[in-house]
């Protein structure tokens, strides 16, 4: 893992979570298949998601101290390419 929580693999790179990740995680978050599994039926609102990104931002520099280099939602892993193709996209 680098100084900025990144994790790279051959085919799979980890990269903190920021908020120009909001669009993203909104669509696949709110997605009817995606609620029915991981939020039992519940619609997230845009600023649940706001806040879940600010929250866990807070919470990851706390576990790792090296993530501080960042702002304050720039902190949870989210997956950016796998087998060289963006993965998370809106």
């Amino acid at each position: 893992m680098t100084d900025t929580g990144e994790l790279r693999t051959e085919r799979l790179v980890l990269q903190p979570l920021n908020m120009s990740d909001h669009a993203a995680l909104f669509a696949h978050w709110t997605a009817p298949k995606v609620r029915q599994f991981l939020f039992d039926g519940y619609r997230l609102s845009a600023a649940e998601i706001t806040e879940t990104i600010i929250n866990r931002g807070v919470e990851d520099r706390q576990r790792i101290p090296s993530l501080s280099l960042g702002s304050a939602t720039d902190s949870c892993p989210v997956v950016r390419k796998c087998h060289g193709s963006s993965s998370m996209s809106a």
